[in-house]
């Protein structure tokens, strides 16, 4: 059996339900009954630098890199603005409360939108990031948000929205010059002049 405790739990919505703690994993029930764990603590596929945070955080430093993985560099993370891990704090934004419950933030995907622009304008000149780049938010509205901004910056053909039923076409069939970005797992293909 393989689990990890530390990882995000189950949602459980209903009070029934979570009274009986059904949002312990059965890999949680059995570490609590005593059952032995041994920890995989080798990890090959974030960058150091990403991996930094969770190995302190979360498993007290125990998680480290396979050999060589420091070595997969790319150019843009050498960039101030990009590398490999960036948090921006943007002080006059505020995230609005849908009808649904959900969040969205214009300012957040405008920033996203000249990200983009600015990444892809400098490191894909030919198309080398196509497919490469995803922007992720926990939030539908924000998903929706980003998707508006995005089209509206690079055009429609510029998100690959992964629950969208169109983008089952392969790569090589959309036109090299389309702009893109997600959430919720959206993919950028090649963002220019943001």
């Amino acid at each position: 059996l393989v689990g990890d405790p530390k990882q995000l739990p189950a949602t459980v919505i209903s009070q029934a339900a979570s009274a009986k703690i059904y949002q312990r994993s059965l890999f949680e029930r059995l570490q609590a009954a005593g059952h032995a764990v041994v920890m995989l603590d080798t990890q090959y596929r974030m960058h150091p630098s990403i991996r930094q945070f969770p190995s302190e955080y979360f498993y007290s430093g125990a998680l480290k890199d396979a050999e060589g993985l420091d070595r997969r560099t790319a150019p843009y993370q050498a960039d101030p603005w990009v590398g490999t891990v960036r948090f921006f704090d943007l002080v006059r934004s505020r995230e609005q409360r849908t009808a649904g419950n959900s969040l969205r933030n214009p300012e957040e995907a405008a920033l996203v939108v000249n990200l983009l622009g600015y990444l892809f304008a400098l490191f894909s000149k030919n198309g080398e990031l196509n497919g490469q780049v995803a922007v992720l938010t926990p939030y539908k509205q924000q998903k929706s948000e980003l998707v508006r901004a995005i089209r509206h910056a690079y055009g429609e053909l510029a998100v690959r929205d992964s629950e969208d039923p169109r983008n089952s076409k392969s790569p090589n069939q959309r036109h090299p010059q389309q702009q893109g970005g997600g959430a919720q797992a959206i993919e950028a293909e090649g963002a220019s002049g943001g």
